[in-house]
């Protein structure tokens, strides 16, 4: 009898287990096909985009006990304050440290994928849960996500951990280490973690609908509060101690500065003018629309506070103080987040018209999915124009100024000033100033004694009159995530100049087949 009931459940596991199997296998497929393009294009990994690079460059120094991209000067360049630090203790790896990130990503994004085909799989059957999770994966690009390089995939993971549990009213030990940390990954997580910990909270003290361990449900709820606000408030008050200011310099280098120290009212202004341009936004208008089913459904259904706090809020917080955009990125974790809510509230509706949502949901989501399909050339671009740029500054060996942190940072031996201000909260105040150009720039430069820049002319009105363009880098593929389709190599005087000539001389004997996207001054050369 022992022997019949162990077989039994040995079936039951292996049944069980090569299901999920099968659906990690499919989920991981989209990914391999990236990674083979990514070969086939560097051969090599390359990211999507060039600010994965910068956390890279980033975690380096973490791992050497500094924080900043240039020993000696702090900086706080990344916009997550946890990812820097899970990509630090892996340093030690080398030339293969670059490929941490996207290993991270692969397991978060297939993750991601288990955890809404689980769910959609408990409402629907296993071929439909299947073709759902497909079409939500690539319609809200968590597989092109992946190849960015940076922490939105393990944001994604945490957002569907969330909503499910909320959806099932169960309340995991992974469900609260997700919303403990979902703002440690990214700031805009506090749109999540703040009115869902809120609600949670305000339901159990209040008793209704509360399982036998609601006391323990509340002091969770608290204690993931106070660790959630706490740990960014420690961080900020060090930024402020070592004269970062109050946020990242990339937060702050985006906000416009609704964080900057200005009066009550322009902040109010500030953030109805965010959420206003954001509806305008395909991504933006759909966010309002499962938005406003799920609201409905939950007040129809008398759940006030649900409806308010956990679907409501979240949304609107993000269309003030979020972001939209940049390579379909920014938006979809709060999007993933109201997706699996839609179904977890609209499972009594027939199967045409949950066919019918999925592909509104689906048509509306199109410049997402159209930026899994531009990763590839997204690759390329990085390869042609940065990747090629860190190595230049590299063969040169000496300090440079930029204006898109990343591969060089991550690359060069030298310091690397960067003018645009991730890097600098120099140059970031300079900036946001409105100082003009050409007079901040070559102050910051000489009293950081660079005498090489490689910028986008088109980022600054003015330039120093004195810098002396070496060269230019075109890229010959077509623009998909890249600031500029021309690179110029500058010099600020004649001996600086020479310098520079013959570092890119050196790099184009190195690398023929990608020097061909150099243009040398014909002055220079005529001289030489």
């Amino acid at each position: 009898m022992s022997i019949m009931i162990f077989s039994s459940k040995q079936k039951f596991f292996t049944h069980f287990a090569s299901r999920y199997i099968m659906a990690g296998v499919l989920l991981s497929t989209p990914l391999v096909i990236l990674l083979m393009m990514s070969w086939l294009i560097a051969g090599r990994v390359i990211y999507s985009l060039d600010d994965p690079y910068i956390h890279l460059a980033l975690a380096k120094q973490i791992a050497n006990g500094h924080y900043g991209i240039n020993p000696g000067s702090y900086s706080a360049p990344s916009s997550s304050l946890l990812w820097p630090f899970l990509l630090a203790p892996w340093a030690w790896l080398g030339d293969y440290f670059d490929t941490v990130p996207l290993i991270i990503n692969w397991g978060c994004t297939v993750a991601t994928g288990l955890f809404i085909w689980n769910f959609l799989k408990s409402i629907h059957p296993w071929g439909i849960a299947t073709l759902q999770t497909t079409l939500i994966m690539f319609g809200l690009n968590i597989w092109g996500v992946a190849f960015t390089g940076m922490e939105h995939s393990l944001q994604l993971l945490m957002a569907a951990v969330i909503a499910s549990s909320l959806i099932k009213a169960r309340y995991s030990w992974y469900f609260w280490l997700s919303i403990t940390l979902l703002p440690w990954v990214r700031y805009e997580g506090l749109a999540i973690t703040l009115p869902t910990l809120t609600w949670i909270a305000w339901q159990f003290s209040q008793g209704t609908s509360a399982p036998n361990d609601s006391k323990n449900t509340l002091s969770a709820a608290i204690f993931s509060l106070l660790i959630s606000l706490g740990g960014l408030a420690i961080f900020s008050i060090w930024l402020h101690s070592v004269n970062l200011g109050w946020m990242p310099s990339s937060i702050l280098s985006k906000t416009g500065g609704l964080f900057d120290s200005t009066p009550d009212l322009e902040i109010l202004e500030g953030a109805i003018a965010n959420a206003h341009h954001q509806s305008f936004n395909l991504t933006g208008q759909l966010l309002l629309v499962l938005t406003s089913i799920n609201a409905c459904l939950a007040f129809y259904q008398k759940k006030w506070s649900w409806g308010s706090l956990v679907i409501i809020l979240p949304a609107i917080l993000h269309m003030i103080f979020g972001q939209f955009g940049w390579f379909g990125r920014y938006e979809n974790y709060a999007l993933l987040y109201q997706v699996i809510i839609t179904f977890g509230t609209t499972q009594w509706l027939n199967q045409l018209t949950k066919a019918l949502l999925l592909g509104i949901i689906f048509i509306m989501a199109s410049p997402l999915w159209v930026c899994t399909q531009l990763t590839p050339g997204a690759m390329k671009n990085i390869w042609e124009q940065q990747w090629q740029m860190s190595l230049i500054a590299r063969e040169l060996n000496a300090p440079i100024a930029v204006n898109d942190l990343g591969l060089v940072a991550l690359h060069s031996q030298q310091p690397v000033l960067d003018l645009w201000g991730l890097g600098s909260i120099e140059a970031l105040n300079a900036r946001k100033s409105r100082a003009p150009n050409d007079l901040w720039i070559e102050a910051l430069m000489t009293r950081h004694q660079t005498e090489f820049a490689f910028v986008y002319d088109s980022w600054f009105h003015h330039l120093p009159a004195g810098w002396i363009p070496v060269a230019q880098m075109v890229l010959q593929s077509p623009p998909v995530s890249v600031g500029g389709t021309r690179v110029t190599l500058y010099a600020t005087n004649n001996k600086a100049t020479q310098k520079l000539l013959s570092a890119i001389i050196s790099y184009s004997e190195k690398n023929p087949t990608q020097a061909r996207s150099l243009l040398i001054n014909p002055t220079l050369l005529t001289s030489q």
